[in-house]
């Protein structure tokens, strides 16, 4: 319903997941991974191939924002993964609406270390 129509859906960010697939598989050093993934962790609205692959790309990752985000309990697409770093964060959720004006189309996240 939306980017490139001489795309099919998914088909970008299909690539692009494999792409990183296969850098992130050539890592050996504690890495953290941030950025907008496009889906929800657990799956809710992508298509079972792109979760999938989603999943597979990060096999090897603790992806430590899934589920619900609180306080504003909400399932974030955009997410913090960790490789090889023995401390589980602390990530709270800030609500992308403030004083009724609508901030990005994304909430954001406040990560503790």
């Amino acid at each position: 319903r939306s980017g490139r129509k001489d795309k099919k859906i998914w088909e970008d960010h299909l690539a692009y997941l494999a792409g990183l697939k296969g850098y992130l598989e050539q890592l050996s050093e504690p890495t953290i991974v941030v950025g907008d993934y496009n889906q929800c962790i657990p799956k809710k609205n992508s298509t079972k191939i792109a979760f999938e692959l989603l999943m597979s790309t990060f096999q090897n990752y603790k992806i430590q924002s899934q589920d619900v985000i609180l306080p504003i309990e909400k399932q974030a697409i955009d997410h913090i993964s960790t490789q090889g770093v023995d401390k589980t964060l602390t990530i709270n959720s800030i609500d992308n609406v403030q004083y009724g004006v609508r901030l990005s189309d994304h909430f954001g996240l406040i990560v503790n270390w």
